[in-house]
């Protein structure tokens, strides 16, 4: 067996560790970029309620404008038929109030329409404007979370970082070579460089390997890859316990 592979695999690890902090590195910031796309769709619908609101608002108040008109116009045309003369005259000014107070009908219905419709864009503003304080109070927590979680994940990166030179240096450069640029091919899928093999089948690929390469791994002084997918394999029960 390679006497450097317990070395490699401890470096593995190490690298898996850094992979998945780093990859939490960026995944933190895209949470709360989450979160303020929610705030600000959020707010554009408060905006957008708070508009709505403002117009059904002018809507009520210009059908309440109407009905005071026809009202006092009403007023003036009651006081009107005492001085009438003719029916006629009389039939024509009593089907005038008919008509203006039919219309005040019509825009009192309306005009409740719109009150109602109120009182629903309100209670969901109301609600947005909830939501809205919740979200905030939220994104500041998690502001703060992150900056902490991402300060302590920099300090192990860094520690991990001086682990992973001091171990290094203990590798020679031929295996040191091979796990550097075979690595690259593999830093979407950590921990997978170095896979076990079991039963005569590659865990990375998980292909069946001549019974030959199984001798070798054992046997060999030199570093033994899978005929598939080129990973290097190691028999587990051949590694030192100690390793962590």
């Amino acid at each position: 067996m390679n006497p450097n592979l317990p070395l490699l695999l401890n470096l593995q690890k190490i690298d898996t560790k850094i992979y998945l902090l780093q990859k939490d590195q960026q995944t933190l910031p895209q949470n709360l970029t989450a979160k303020e796309q929610s705030i600000q769709k959020l707010e554009l619908q408060r905006q957008e309620l708070k508009k709505n609101i403002q117009n059904i608002s002018t809507q009520e108040a210009l059908k309440e404008g109407d009905i005071q008109t026809n009202e006092e116009r009403i007023q003036n045309l009651q006081l009107k038929i005492h001085t009438i003369k003719t029916n006629e005259e009389l039939w024509a000014l009593q089907k005038e109030i008919q008509n203006l107070q039919e219309q005040n009908s019509t825009l009192e219905e309306e005009s409740l329409e719109l009150l109602e419709q109120l009182d629903q864009l309100q209670l969901e503003l109301k609600q947005i404007e909830q939501q809205l304080q919740l979200a905030k109070q939220q994104l500041l927590q998690l502001q703060q979370e992150t900056e902490n979680t991402l300060k302590e994940i920099q300090n192990q990166l860094e520690k991990l970082q001086n682990e992973r030179k001091q171990l290094i240096e203990k590798i020679p450069q031929k295996e040191r070579s091979i796990y550097e640029n075979r690595y690259k091919s593999f830093q979407n899928q950590p921990a997978k460089l170095l896979v076990e093999i079991k039963n005569d089948c590659c865990q990375g690929c998980f292909m069946i390997q001549p019974p030959r390469l199984s001798d070798q791994i054992i046997l060999s002084d030199e570093l033994v890859f899978c005929d598939q997918c080129n990973r290097i394999l190691y028999h587990p029960d051949k590694i030192p316990q100690s390793i962590p």
